[in-house]
């Protein structure tokens, strides 16, 4: 069977369960509520990107829910240790799978962080 592309975020969108929809689509205003941030879809999932990619939200195959993971990760993960590498060399990630309002000031905290580390560069 031949699977179809994922070629806009309405396409990503629908084609998740309902509470991982929920949570994309409240990170995705998020995201784009911040000055000359943008959004591509790129291997099938949203990226967000600054200068550079920022991050990305990858939904997860053998467990519920999905995880928002920051490209320059183990640079974060100095400042914000909740961040979880699970051995990757340079990203890093939260696991979601319902947003409250304590992980939304975290990844605000963390999204903001990861544009200055672009502006620096």
């Amino acid at each position: 069977m031949e699977q179809h592309k994922i070629l806009t975020f309405d396409h990503f969108l629908s084609s998740q369960p309902e509470e991982i929809a929920e949570s994309a689509l409240l990170l995705h205003d998020l995201f784009l509520s911040y000055p000359n941030v943008g959004i591509k879809i790129r291997f099938g999932i949203p990226f967000y990107d600054y200068k550079t990619w920022i991050c990305y939200l990858n939904p997860l195959k053998k467990e519920a829910g999905a995880e928002l993971v920051f490209l320059k990760g183990k640079i974060l993960q100095e400042t914000f240790p909740f961040l979880k590498s699970k051995g990757r060399k340079m990203v890093a990630g939260i696991k979601l799978t319902t947003i409250n309002d304590a992980d939304l000031e975290q990844i605000i905290t963390v999204f903001e962080e990861a544009i200055s580390l672009e502006m620096e560069t």
